[in-house]
């Protein structure tokens, strides 16, 4: 501010001596008073910059907030063995019915499970069924969950029921199993999952869409329950619903294509009844769809099957 007074003091009009016949000019006047409203417009813009504060600083957006990285848990180990009683069909679209006794037994370390097929009656930490086999938890995006799971397929023999008499067995397999999951909400989820046979032993491929909810009805009480729709492709539907030319079966022969395999439904509670046991029962019910229906194996479409057991749990 002392510079800009300076120089407009500099500008400030000097008295001229006036000659009698030099007429004024009418700028003159009007000079002085010009230069006095720049210099008080001139301080007051200096004065106003003065006293203006500084700005201050933007805070900072929850995005460019750096979040801290969590960090990761240690891997524990934990156990559940158990044994179930399983009622159903001897085979998919049998009409024949029995009971069997089944072991039920599961191992977690971190990430890896390792399952019998009577999973229903394990839990995972998050209240889950786990997958039958040899699973992993491959990651989590958002609300998507994607899983993959190993497992031992132990075919179909001809001797399990009197229609499958003449033939061919279903060897054993691996089965390969990967599912991505989508949360809906803490209780509902909707899963894609595809199943086929990894060492090719002549066990096809299945394709499910699955939804499932599930919650706690009491502090020791879990339920679950789902639908699902399952289709096959050529090779499941000639192994498990086909005749094939040149057999001892009394069926006349039958190749069926790939398609709409089956329609099903299930419902399952589980209680903890002390720090180390759950006892549970799970009922589901299947009904056949498309060539799997048409075959002339299939006496029943509608197939059922009821599992009630009990686990111990190494890890209360």
């Amino acid at each position: 501010m002392p510079h800009m007074i300076k120089t407009l003091l500099l500008w400030w009009p000097h008295p001229i001596p006036r000659k009698h016949n030099v007429a004024r000019r009418p700028w003159q006047g009007a000079k002085p008073w010009l230069c006095a409203g720049l210099l008080l417009w001139s301080g007051g813009l200096a004065l106003a910059q003065e006293q203006e504060p500084a700005p201050r600083p933007e805070p900072a957006s929850p995005e460019a907030v750096e979040a801290p990285a969590p960090q990761d848990k240690p891997a524990t180990f934990d156990y559940q063995v158990g044994m179930a009683m399983v009622w159903g069909s001897s085979y998919s679209g049998g009409a024949a019915s029995g009971i069997k006794l089944r072991p039920v037994w599961g191992i977690q370390y971190g990430r890896f499970r390792l399952a019998t097929s009577r999973a229903s009656l394990i839990e995972r930490s998050s209240g889950q069924s786990a997958l039958p086999g040899a699973s992993m938890e491959l990651g989590t995006i958002n609300r998507w969950r994607f899983d993959a799971a190993l497992r031992v397929d132990a075919g179909r023999k001809s001797k399990d029921a009197p229609e499958l008499q003449g033939l061919p067995d279903v060897d054993p397999t691996l089965r390969l199993r990967l599912l991505a999951e989508y949360k809906l909400d803490d209780d509902a989820r909707v899963g894609l999952n595809l199943n086929t046979d990894l060492a090719n032993k002549k066990g096809g491929s299945l394709l499910s869409l699955d939804y499932g909810q599930g919650g706690t009805l009491a502090p020791q009480w879990r339920w679950g329950a789902g639908v699902g729709l399952q289709a096959a492709d050529a090779t499941y539907m000639t192994s498990y619903h086909g005749v094939p030319p040149g057999t001892t079966s009394t069926f006349a022969v039958y190749q069926p294509s790939a398609g709409l395999h089956s329609v099903r439904a299930g419902v399952g509670l589980t209680w903890r009844f002390a720090p180390h046991w759950r006892a549970g029962a799970a009922a589901g019910a299947s009904y056949l769809l498309g060539p799997a229906a048409s075959s002339p194996l299939t006496q029943q479409r509608l197939g059922t099957q009821v599992t009630v057991g009990l686990v111990y749990i190494g890890k209360p």
